[in-house]
C-alpha cells in the first residue's frame, strides 16, 4: 500500500513540476533561442517537505559544442563564479572560440568594440 501511494506522489510531483516552470528560466530559455542557443532545461533535482511544500532545483544545458561557444561567446554570465568558469572553458577551447566569434561577426552576430 506504501509503494503505491509514493508511485502516485511521484507521478503528482511530475505533473506539477512540469506544469509550474520557473518563469526565470523560461525568459533565459527564450533570450538563448533567439540569439540561436538551443538549451535544454530539466529538474535536477526535487525536494519535498513534510510540510507539503515543495522545491525544484532546475538546470539547463547546451546541446552541442556550437550552442556552447554560442552561449559563452554571446552571452558570458555576469557572476563572478560563472563568468570564470566559462573564460577558463574558452581558453581550453580557444581556437575553436577564435574560429567561431570569426564566423559570428561575418554573420553579423556579434561586432567588435573598436
Amino acid at each position: 500500500m506504501q509503494i503505491r501511494q509514493g508511485v502516485d506522489l511521484a507521478k503528482q510531483l511530475e505533473s506539477a513540476v512540469k506544469s509550474n516552470h520557473c518563469a526565470l528560466w523560461d525568459d533565459e530559455i527564450n533570450v538563448a533561442r533567439s540569439l540561436g542557443i538551443d538549451l535544454y532545461r530539466y529538474p535536477e533535482a526535487i525536494q519535498l517537505y513534510e510540510n507539503g511544500r515543495v522545491t525544484v532545483y532546475w538546470t539547463a544545458i547546451t546541446q552541442g559544442k556550437e550552442d556552447t561557444l554560442r552561449w559563452a561567446i554571446m552571452a558570458t554570465p555576469s557572476s563572478g563564479r560563472k563568468r570564470v568558469a566559462v573564460q577558463e572553458w574558452l581558453s581550453v577551447h580557444s581556437q575553436e572560440a577564435n574560429e567561431f566569434s570569426e564566423k559570428l561577426r561575418k554573420e553579423g552576430s556579434i561586432r567588435r568594440w573598436e
